[in-house]
């Protein structure tokens, strides 16, 4: 193991960081085609498909280091699952909210997500069993 496996490492290390960048990149080109499906997705009230989608971009945005993506995402995966909570004037404001967020990414900029409006209402909705709308069993 000489100075040469240490410099191999290096390389390695570079081009890895390169393609982490190329797939972040590739990953904000593809977003607002993306963004437009779940548009038409909540036009038609799609419920099990937009849940669908956005399962796939809670996944994917974690993954290519776009935590606020996937936060937003979970929570409207979670809110088209149930009746009570598939509000489409909701969804058609996440849709924005995930626009400001592209547009941030695309500036080189961090979005915070924890002070934004839209994010806000989203999160209150209660989900799950225990915590549902208060409703006689």
């Amino acid at each position: 193991m000489s100075g040469s496996d240490s410099s191999s490492n290096s390389g390695n290390n570079k081009n890895l960081t390169q393609v982490l960048a190329e797939l972040k990149a590739e990953y904000l080109v593809k977003l607002p085609d993306k963004i437009l499906k779940l548009k038409t997705l909540t036009t038609e009230k799609n419920w099990p498909a937009l849940e669908e989608e956005y399962h796939n971009l809670k996944g994917t945005g974690k993954t290519y280091g776009f935590p606020e993506i996937s936060a937003v995402c979970e929570k409207l995966e979670s809110l088209a699952q149930r009746s009570e909570t598939q509000l489409p004037n909701l969804f058609t404001e996440a849709l924005h909210l995930l626009e400001r967020m592209h547009q941030s990414y695309l500036s080189g900029l961090p979005f915070d997500l924890q002070n934004d409006s839209t994010y806000k209402s989203i999160t209150k909705l209660k989900l799950g069993g225990s915590q549902a709308p208060d409703r006689k069993v």
